[in-house]
């Protein structure tokens, strides 16, 4: 159950980032996003 719980904090992080890339804090924070999402799916798959 840790695991998956883990797994969908990652996601949320990622999307947290990318709605702060989007308004305007950057592109550091697009790639952040980009890379927490790229580790949500190596966990999930």
């Amino acid at each position: 159950m840790k695991r998956h719980l883990i797994t969908t904090i990652l996601l949320i992080i990622s999307l947290i980032f990318y709605a702060l890339g989007y308004s305007g804090a950057g592109w550091v924070t697009f790639l952040a996003g980009a890379v927490f999402e790229l580790w949500f799916w190596v966990r999930f798959l």
